[in-house]
């Protein structure tokens, strides 16, 4: 009942006012007739009366705020004030929603980016309770995490471990799939035939994969696939008849059995498959390379539920103890005393949030750069309390005005924040569309574009819940303060203070202001220095030799699994391929290897030279990289001595040495005419053997696997040596130009390897802009982040020295016409701006220094104390200030005096 009269009163507003002031005056006239009676004449006892009620405006207020219907009324009174308010200075409310956009869209954009890759949990059943387990080699040259393991080692846990409820491995591979097109490149998955199970998901339509489908020969519908949800929108249309269809992957038949839930896109974050198959129809794709059958092998990601009542801690307590039993019933007897495995063990982390390669190299720098925005976020919260202020300077006298007349604190402290809560949900609202724009620019940063599309962000519940927590922050942030001066200003100064001359503020008001400027400049000196080095990093990382030249060179990835060639066959089909390339217009050269320079992808080897003693505590130390003739002259390397390959048979046992390795393997002899010898452990087999190579040939050092590291020494062997099979290497073509390399090769797959799936063409160049990929865009952000903070800084010093000269406008008129010149009056504006910047440089100078030792890790070639990199940052900030004083004295150096005085 209380509830219905509370919301009928909010449709009879004038009457319950009414209702408050009659029986508010009641009470004054009982009061009066007391004191009347008590002998007090009559003018005494009312004005004794009124000073017992108060002001009749106050309680009325307090009377109908204790009713919360009308209170939220007097709320929607106050957000309609406000409206108008704003309304009224536009200048100030669109600077205000604009700079809120930017602090809280980047903070945003980036934290969306850092949820995806690194807090999301995954899209099925308690993922809290999903664990993830790998191995961890100790090799000499250090820890080598997140290794996988192979089918018989889920086996062994899953008949060992009691304190989980199942386990399952999952790979991802990519399928040539046959669409209308013609062959296309499909990502997908091969997985227990458990995995749905275990993850407690749910299909969308028909059914997900069972344990009966993981057997030789597939399951009672043959070989069974799941769809993904997002291509069986693509190319069924959403078509429920899709389920029961026949499909051919890499030219075998499947069968659709069902659709994978709309969301779900894997426990690998940054893929996303478009099919999922058993396990067991991997030996159909590979043959007779099929790793399932291989106790060796290591090649499946494992994935477990750890049972209801058991804490992850004791499950991975109980899997790491496990190690040694796991090794002892799987790897061959041969491999399992051998110093890798006898210092590797099982490692268990949390799998709620899925798992993705990326995260080694992205965790550090969105973290870094996380802390970068929080700083311009704090940076425009201090600029905006700094202009909240200045207006509230403006208004003096109407809070004044409203004190006077009876107005609580407490509500011109309301009336305040609701403005600032106002402005903060604008510029929320726009923030947005700005983290929407900012993720898709940052994923540009991201080298492997499957990732970039599986990391992008979509606005969602938890997205909106962010940016919404981030606007109401910001608006208590620069909103509190100019509320709690506004309130408690002096009410008399106010009242004296002429419509002409309010604006300028009171001095606690400017003393305010004049303590944000500084720390506006301090954060942002740090944010300038940061960015200087992190650039300088990047410069250096592009001036760096290369030892080949890259302009031109066009890559294309090749995959002839399914076309079942010994590696012979192989070996002639690259050459045919290059021989054929060769020939077409525009192509200058082309070649082929295992590995590209500066792709990620790397082997090592253990090599001593013949004749000499097995290599001892660090044996793999050389980079190993088989490739096909006129690899140098396509890249540019020189031959420093001997011969290239020929892609003749007096390749075979042959191999080239870069500087590096030759060094290393005949410091006291000449490398060109001898003989290395390489060791091989195959985990898959469980053999050790040996080759002898003879060195043809001495060719100049290169980087290879990163810009940062020095050239390592490198031993190139002839393609049909290729360590990892013939099937996926990658052709090097260079070119007049990318459409005359793609065409040369789309034709010439199209004559000789019809039915392999076409690549798309990638320029080395671009392959080198991706090794940088991370200190690019950590370069990048913080540059627009510092550009962000001095705009910000500029627009902070720009209010307080206008603000400044306005309050000074009758002295600044006095000092001239008792003499002084423009130039004193600018020297006067100058030295104001020194001081404020002599503090903040003071101050940010040692945040700077802080900032360079926290940042170290990502430097190359830059010191974090760099004495050059301060300066320049100091300067550069010095000249922001500066640049936005230039108005304010200009505008002092040109007053008038007489209309100074008269003003006055």
């Amino acid at each position: 009942m209380g509830l219905i009269n509370r919301t009928r009163n909010l449709f009879h507003r004038e009457r319950i006012d009414a209702e408050i002031g009659a029986e508010l005056r009641s009470h004054i006239e009982m009061a009066v007739e007391d004191a009347m009676h008590a002998g007090m004449p009559e003018a005494e006892a009312r004005r004794a009366a009124r000073l017992r009620f108060g002001n009749p405006v106050t309680v009325r207020e307090r009377t109908m705020g204790a009713d919360t219907a009308l209170a939220l009324e007097g709320l929607w009174r106050d957000v309609k004030f406000a409206l108008r308010q704003l309304r009224k200075s536009p200048g100030f409310a669109v600077t205000a929603v604009l700079t809120l956009a930017l602090g809280i869209g980047a903070n945003t954009g980036i934290f969306s980016l850092t949820r995806a890759l690194l807090l999301q949990p995954l899209p099925v059943a308690h993922p809290s309770r999903l664990i993830r387990i790998s191995l961890v080699l100790n090799n000499p040259g250090g820890a080598v995490r997140d290794m996988p393991l192979n089918s018989f080692m889920i086996d062994s846990l899953h008949r060992h471990a009691t304190t989980i409820s199942g386990i399952f491995g999952w790979t991802p591979y990519r399928f040539v799939a046959q669409q209308n097109d013609g062959p296309r490149i499909a990502d997908g998955a091969l997985v227990s035939g458990n995995t749905f199970e275990v993850l407690g998901v749910r299909p969308a339509v028909g059914r997900l994969l069972r344990p009966e489908d993981d057997e030789d020969g597939g399951g009672p519908d043959g070989w069974a696939a799941v769809l993904s949800y997002r291509y069986w929108q693509e190319h069924f249309g959403g078509d429920p008849s899709a389920v029961g269809r026949q499909v051919t992957l890499s030219d075998h038949k499947v069968r659709v059995v069902g659709v994978a839930p709309k969301g779900f896109e894997g426990v690998i974050v940054t893929a996303r498959p478009d099919f999922y198959l058993p396990l067991h129809f991997e030996p159909v794709l590979r043959g007779t390379g099929s790793l399932l059958r291989m106790r060796g092998s290591l090649w499946l990601t494992a994935w477990a539920r750890v049972r209801s009542g058991v804490s992850k801690a004791a499950a991975g307590a109980e899997i790491r103890s496990l190690f040694r039993t796991v090794i002892d019933e799987t790897l061959p007897s041969s491999m399992q005393h051998v110093p890798v495995v006898e210092h590797a063990g099982l490692a268990v982390d949390s799998g709620s949030a899925g798992w993705s390669d990326l995260r080694n190299e992205y965790t550090r720098p969105l973290l870094l750069l996380q802390a970068l925005v929080g700083v311009v976020l704090l940076v425009c919260c201090v600029n905006l309390a700094g202009l909240c202020l200045a207006r509230a300077a403006t208004r003096e006298r109407e809070f004044a005005i409203r004190t006077a007349l009876g107005a609580a604190r407490a509500r011109l402290m309301r009336q305040i924040l609701v403005e600032s809560l106002l402005l903060a949900g604008c510029g929320g609202a726009l923030a947005i569309a700005f983290s929407w724009v900012t993720d898709r620019y940052l994923l540009r940063f991201v080298a492997d574009r499957q990732a970039a599309a599986a990391l992008a962000a979509r606005p969602d519940p938890a997205l909106l819940a962010i940016t919404g927590g981030c606007a109401l922050a910001c608006a208590l942030l620069f909103g509190l303060l100019p509320a709690w001066m506004a309130s408690y200003g002096p009410v008399e100064a106010g009242l004296r203070t002429s419509g002409k001359n309010q604006g300028h503020g009171s001095r606690r008001n400017l003393l305010a202001r004049r303590v944000f400027v500084p720390a506006q400049m301090a954060l942002t000196l740090g944010l300038v220095s940061v960015a200087a080095m992190l650039s300088s990093t990047v410069w250096h990382l592009r001036e760096n030799s290369t030892g080949f030249n890259s302009r031109g060179v066009v890559l294309f990835s090749t995959d002839f699994t399914q076309l079942h060639l010994k590696s012979s066959s192989l070996d002639l089909l690259y050459r045919r391929i290059a021989a054929r390339i060769g020939q077409m217009p525009g192509v200058e050269s082309v070649s082929v290897a295992e590995n590209t320079p500066l792709s990620g992808a790397s082997h090592l080897g253990a090599f001593s030279p013949t004749g000499s003693p097995e290599p001892g505590n660090n044996p793999f130390r050389y980079e190993t990289n088989a490739i096909g003739s006129d690899y140098f002259a396509t890249l540019g390397i020189r031959m420093l001595a001997g011969r290239d390959f020929t892609g003749s048979g007096s390749d075979a046992g042959a191999c080239v040495l870069n500087e590096a390795a030759a060094r290393l393997l005949f410091p006291a002899g000449t490398a060109l005419g001898s003989s290395v010898r390489q060791y091989i452990s195959s985990m898959s087999t469980g053999t050790q053997y040996s080759q002898n190579y003879r060195v043809i040939g001495i060719v100049d050092d290169t980087r290879f696997t990163s810009l940062r590291a020095a050239p390592p020494p490198i031993i190139y062997l002839p393609q049909r040596d290729s360590t990892d099979g013939l099937e996926a290497m990658t052709l090097l073509i260079r070119a007049r130009t990318q459409s005359e390399a793609d065409a040369a090769y789309r034709r010439t797959l199209h004559e000789l390897a019809p039915k392999s799936a076409v690549a798309n063409p990638a320029s080395l160049e671009a392959q080198m802009e991706d090794s940088i990929a991370r200190e690019n865009l950590v370069a990048t952000l913080s540059e627009f982040f510092a550009g962000l903070a001095l705009l910000l800084s500029g627009i902070g010093m720009y209010g307080l020295m206008a603000s400044w000269v306005a309050r000074r406008t009758a002295e600044i008129g006095v000092r001239m016409a008792l003499g002084a010149t423009r130039r004193a009056i600018v020297g006067l504006v100058a030295q104001q701006v020194l001081t404020l910047l002599a503090v903040g440089v003071a101050v940010g100078g040692g945040l700077a220094l802080v900032t360079g030792h926290m940042v170290r890790a990502f430097l190359y070639e830059v010191s974090p104390a760099s004495p050059e990199i301060l300066l320049l940052s100091i300067a550069i900030v010095g000249a922001a200030a500066i640049l936005a004083a230039v108005w304010p004295a200009r505008r002092a150096a040109s007053v008038d005096p007489i209309q100074a005085l008269r003003s006055e």
